[in-house]
């Protein structure tokens, strides 16, 4: 059923708040815009589903009620991007969560299994393909956007009780619980500061700390105007177009122009605030420069240290029958093994409880086998 009214709308998101629990999923476009752009968000419960045309919506207020109340669960698949979607339309955190994929890889040895290939795993039905990649922002969607659309809810609503039922068996309910409830915090939603931005920049720890300054300037500078034109920073200035700058430090026009991959709109209409940008990096004194990004090469020894520890996780997660990068990542183990070779405590108190439970034994024993 597609739903373009407000009130319609509103009455189901209050509806569906008194269910104990409800599938949901959303389609969206996400190329070129600052922030991804809502289209459909499908809701269903045992008996029924909506489609909610967002296009047509103004006031978000009772999906936020919906998303926040903490009594209904709300089942997702790959829940964080959805989330992301969710908080920027109505400012509300989403409580409750149940995450089929992570359901998924603690029952299989699958990390991130796509939603059909679940969905065929559980069901044996092959889902259609076919819409995926359509643009849902058009109008009238088609019938066959719609019936993909609604199987989103459908099938994983189908899902949902085996999922529920071996998570219940092996004792792993409150595991799944755990993990979800990283994405119910306002930490998953915090913006990283701007003057932090440059960090994340592939490539940085190449960079002197003159360049680093350069970058960071840039890239405060860069994530402000994206917002105002409602570009990706990436669209807007490229990372290869970035490091051309920080490279050749253009202080005029002219030598901007020598500079490679930026756009001739960026280059006609922002060319003085990228110079700015490098004037006031390379004006800075020594202590307002960024630090050095520290490339730590670990030792051989160390390497041999992590990767005794992810071989005893995937020994463990393949007798526990799950995704051994759910029960701890490879780059998790090379932080406990950097730890150790800097004769620092691990701090557990970063790992879930039942991973505690799971693993501490363990890494305390391959610790002191290498101390």
């Amino acid at each position: 059923m597609l739903v373009t009214s407000q009130t319609e709308a509103d009455q189901i998101f209050q509806k569906l708040a008194q269910k104990p629990y409800v599938a949901i999923d959303t389609e969206f476009h996400w190329t070129r815009t600052y922030a991804p752009i809502p289209a459909l968000i499908q809701v269903g419960t045992e008996d029924e589903h909506y489609l909610i045309d967002v296009t047509e919506i103004k006031d978000f207020s009772s999906l936020g009620d919906f998303l926040e109340n903490e009594d209904c669960a709300k089942i997702i698949h790959s829940c964080s991007q959805d989330l992301i979607l969710f908080y920027l339309m109505t400012g509300k955190v989403t409580k409750n969560l149940f995450d089929s994929q992570i359901a998924y890889a603690f029952l299989n040895d699958y990390h991130q299994i796509s939603f059909g290939k679940m969905v065929e795993d559980i069901t044996d039905e092959a889902l259609s393909k076919g819409s995926q990649r359509s643009n849902w922002l058009k109008r009238p969607l088609s019938p066959t956007q719609l019936q993909y659309a609604a199987n989103d809810v459908i099938w994983l609503m189908k899902c949902f009780p085996s999922l529920q039922e071996k998570l219940a068996k092996l004792k792993r309910n409150d595991w799944h619980r755990a993990e979800c409830q990283n994405y119910e915090t306002d930490a998953f939603y915090e913006v990283t500061p701007e003057h932090k931005l440059y960090r994340q920049i592939k490539g940085a720890g190449r960079l002197n700390r003159d360049q680093l300054s350069i970058l960071r300037e840039l890239c405060a500078w860069r994530e402000k105007i994206s917002q105002k034109l409602n570009l990706r920073p990436r669209v807007f200035l490229s990372p290869e177009a970035l490091f051309s700058i920080v490279y050749n430090k253009p202080r005029n026009t002219k030598d901007l122009k020598r500079c490679r991959d930026i756009s001739p709109n960026v280059m006609r209409f922002n060319s003085r605030d990228i110079v700015e940008c490098v004037d006031i990096g390379l004006s800075l004194e020594e202590d307002q420069k960024p630090p050095i990004i520290e490339k730590r090469i670990p030792s051989k020894r160390e390497e041999k240290f992590a990767d005794s520890l992810y071989k005893m996780v995937q020994d463990k997660a393949a007798a526990l029958q799950m995704s051994a990068n759910l029960l701890l990542t490879k780059s998790t183990c090379k932080k406990i093994a950097s730890w150790n070779f800097k004769e620092l405590a691990f701090d557990f108190g970063t790992l879930a409880s039942w991973r505690q439970d799971l693993l501490k034994e363990d890494i305390l024993k391959i610790a002191n086998n290498f101390s």
